[in-house]
């Protein structure tokens, strides 16, 4: 049951671990912690220092994993003057609580609004993170105060072994992870990725220079261009972006006989002649550079697709996923733009380079890059912004020690409008075009699929019959149309081009 289960997610189960903490750590014993739960109308206090533990334990507690029964709650600060009580609409709920959430304190009103909850028949919650502040008057009459501290080795190696199946080798203290916040566990241990790997990508986002405390505005932009982020913005927030957005990609299994026919491999890729035979040069260079034969720099890890729509581009990655047989962190530029804000953008570009780093070697591709467009003049509207996200781009794609282990692989519709000082050398270069299959791609494409069946096919075909007489060609001609006549005629073929009314 647990293979075949959803394994569960690291932000939940740390965040259960969290509380575990407080539980045991706390002034009061376990009996009596329950002793207090079991009363008609207590007021419980729990704080974290973990950034996203609010939010994840509130919906925890929710879905009946904190309490026995799912819990239905009224929003403290939405309580009316006429003691009004909202609640999520539960019906299956079997408890109803008044909770004061630090992210949703509003000090318009608090005062009164905590008498009236005080003077409810229902238990109140304080809930709260880092430096978010709570009505202090309920936090001091709180009968439990649960303090679940920070995230630390022991709570990341109990949620990598609990989601992974097991912890991992090498020691954790060495990770700050102070910096780090619920979100960056469920970026780092996800199924699919080593317990080893997991630990290196936290490493990374730790160490992330970048990454601001919970409202930071992240890099600091001229008014004008922070004038049109908060247009753009809408409610989604600004620096609460914290995951890279890429999809990770297993290479599926390619070590038998006629079973791996149908996977997609560079071997078999066809439409391209001049893209595979980049593919199975890097796939000639990859283990000599895993056996220390040859440096990073020396090989072509970087390439750019491009070509209509439904040409194979994004097959193609799958491909050399596949023939590699290392994983691949798929992405795309509109992907990367969902946070709007200039910082969150950012924030997501690097991570999703940090996640696949971690992970190497490996692909990142990166779909519809042309989305990253070009530097602007800065008289124009909005040139801060989009000028700033095209340099981001060119820091990471330059020099070789910032992409170490990591294959590049971008693809677009429009090669034309990305800026071309992420087309040049050691960028996004080679370019390569994937143009619609001809007669002899389209054929690879069918024997691929069809492997030997696709001779005895060709061989049954029926034969074009040849014309003996002029009989012959009467008829034949008899059976086009009008119009492919006026052709024939138009082209010189002035022989052939009559016929007789039928």
């Amino acid at each position: 049951m647990r293979d075949a289960a959803e394994p569960p997610r690291a932000s939940e189960v740390a965040c259960l671990l969290l509380v575990a903490q407080a539980v045991a750590n706390g002034e009061h014993a376990e009996r009596k912690v329950l002793d207090i739960l079991r009363q008609r109308q207590p007021i419980i206090a729990i704080h974290c220092g973990t950034r996203h533990f609010e939010t994840c334990f509130l919906d925890l507690l929710g879905r009946g994993l904190i309490l026995p029964g799912e819990v239905t709650r009224c929003n403290g600060y939405d309580i009316d003057r006429r003691r009004n009580f909202y609640f999520q609409n539960m019906p299956a709920a079997k408890w109803q609580i008044v909770c004061f959430a630090g992210k949703d304190r509003d000090m318009d009103g608090e005062g009164w609004r905590v008498g009236l909850a005080a003077q409810g028949p229902y238990p109140i919650l304080v809930v709260s993170e880092r430096d978010r502040e709570v009505p202090a008057k309920l936090a001091a009459a709180a009968q439990l105060k649960l303090d679940c501290g920070d995230l630390n080795a022991e709570i990341v190696r109990q949620t990598i072994e609990a989601v992974l199946g097991k912890p991992p080798t090498e020691e954790l203290d060495d990770i700050d992870f102070g910096r780090l916040d619920l979100a960056d566990l469920s970026i780092a241990i996800r199924p699919g990725v080593t317990p080893s790997s997991a630990a290196a990508t936290l490493r990374i986002l730790a160490s992330d220079p970048d990454d601001g405390p919970p409202d930071d505005d992240g890099p600091k932009a001229s008014s004008q261009s922070k004038d049109s982020n908060r247009a753009s913005s809408g409610s989604s927030g600004r620096g609460k972006d914290h995951v890279s957005g890429s999809e990770i990609v297993q290479p599926k299994d390619i070590s038998g006989a006629d079973s791996n026919r149908f996977i997609e491999r560079i071997e078999t890729f066809s439409g391209c002649d001049e893209a595979r035979d980049w593919a199975l040069s890097l796939a000639v260079d990859l283990p000599l550079w895993q056996a220390g034969e040859l440096h990073w720099e020396e090989m072509s890890t970087k390439l750019l697709l491009s070509g209509p729509p439904g040409t194979g581009k994004t097959m193609f990655a799958r491909s050399l996923c596949n023939s590699l047989q290392i994983p691949m962190f798929s992405t795309s530029m509109a992907t990367w733009l969902e946070p709007a804000y200039l910082g969150d953008v950012v924030k997501r570009i690097k991570r999703a380079f940090a996640e696949a780093v971690a992970h190497h070697p490996a692909i990142l591709f990166i779909d519809e890059i042309d989305g990253i467009g070009r530097r602007i003049d800065f008289t124009r509207d909005y040139a801060d912004y989009w000028n700033a996200l095209v340099n981001c781009l060119l820091e990471l794609l330059d020099g070789a020690a910032r992409t170490t282990g990591v294959i590049v692989v971008g693809a677009t519709n429009h090669p034309a409008i990305i800026d071309p000082a992420l087309l040049r050398s050691g960028r996004l270069s080679p370019h390569m075009k994937i143009s619609p299959p001809d007669v002899t791609a389209r054929m690879g494409i069918l024997r691929h699929h069809l492997g030997g069946d696709l001779d005895t096919i060709v061989a049954s075909a029926p034969k074009p019959t040849a014309l003996q007489s002029e009989e012959d060609l009467r008829s034949f001609l008899h059976t086009l149309p009008d119009a492919v006549l006026r052709d024939l005629a138009a082209n010189g073929i002035e022989s052939i081009a009559w016929k007789e009314a039928p």
